[in-house]
This record gives structure tokens, sequence and C-alpha cells, in this order.
């Protein structure tokens, strides 16, 4: 009968020691996933950063938002809106031309105007010289969506010629919307004039 259970006893033990190294192999490849997930992740943005568009004279403008690094919206045109009054100025660009249109849209409110040449901040809630507020408001479902409103992120002011009656520029913000979806905005815009 000993014989019989040392048997017993040496073929469980056999078993935990296959059933520990099957459990290794079964890791390894779960660490090569994140490997890949990585890879994926750089691949993506890549993707996402584009040149800025060489300047040719013309107007022109280009938006650009993903939603948890997945494209979301993009658009561009040849009918920006630039609106100035003292002190400050309102930039539009919609995917749509036309007032009574719904479409999507993102408008900067800009204090402080004119801007020399460089970097505006955008804030949640600019109320100064030299800040910008910013927000999106989507076209969903042919209606105007919630809108998103950045709390990070610049307009970065490359030409500005004869005291700000025609400016050039890109920018990059940041949001997290109400579903907690982290969205990132980019764009250019080129040789726009005030209305």
């Amino acid at each position: 009968m000993k014989p019989l259970l040392i048997a017993f006893v040496l073929f469980l033990f056999s078993c935990t020691n296959v059933k520990k190294e099957s459990s290794t192999e079964t890791n390894a490849p779960a660490a090569t996933e994140s490997i890949i997930t990585d890879k994926k992740q750089i691949e993506t943005i890549k993707i996402q950063e584009e040149p800025l568009v060489a300047d040719t004279g013309q107007t022109w403008f280009k938006v650009s938002v993903t939603k948890n690094d997945t494209p979301y919206i993009r658009y561009e045109g040849t009918w920006p809106v630039l609106l100035t009054t003292e002190g400050f100025a309102t930039l539009a660009f919609t995917a749509e031309k036309g007032a009574l249109v719904i479409s999507h849209g993102v408008t900067f409110y800009m204090y402080g105007w004119p801007y020399a040449i460089g970097r505006i901040p955008i804030m949640a809630k600019a109320s100064k010289a030299g800040e910008a507020s910013m927000i999106l408001v989507p076209k969903e479902n042919n209606a105007y969506g919630l809108s998103i409103s950045p709390d990070t992120g610049f307009v970065e002011i490359t030409k500005n010629e004869n005291n700000s009656k025609v400016i050039s520029g890109y920018f990059e913000a940041y949001a997290t919307n109400a579903n907690k979806d982290n969205l990132q905005f980019k764009g250019q815009f080129m040789n726009v004039k005030p209305h």
C-alpha cells in the first residue's frame, strides 16, 4: 500500500509542476500582447501629428478632433470668420459655409486684441488680455450636440500683418467631455482677415 501511496503523491507533485510551467508559459504571451498594444499607441500618435501646411497666400483653415485617440471630427475650408472690436476678437471655423446651416464649429474668444505674434494660452474661463477661450459645438444627428470647452492648450499666432489685418497660426487644445471622453483639438488657419 505504501508504494502505491508514494506513487500517487509523486504523481500529484509532478502535476503541480506541470501546472506551474504551463502558467508561466501562459504569462509570456500576455507580456507580448502589452508590447503590441504599446506599439499601436505609438503608431496612433504618429498618425495624429501632421506637419503645418505651407502658406500659399490664400485664406484657409483645418480642424481635426480626436476622441479617446480615435478620429472624431475633421474638416477644412476657406471661410473662416474673424470679428474684432476694441480689445476683443472672435475667430470661428465651421464645417459648412452658411449662417443657417447646422455643422461642426470651433470658436475662439480672444481678449486683448490685437495680438502680437506669439502663443496665447487657452483657458476654461479666459477674461483678460493675452488669454483665449475655445468652444466646440459638434453636429450630432442633424442637430447641435452638447458644447465642449477645452481647459488647456494654446493658439499660436505665426503671422500678424498690418496691425492684425491678416493673421495665420495654429492651435492645440485638450478637453474631457461629460462622458469622460478625452478630446484633442488641432488645427491651422492662414491669412484670415477681420470682417
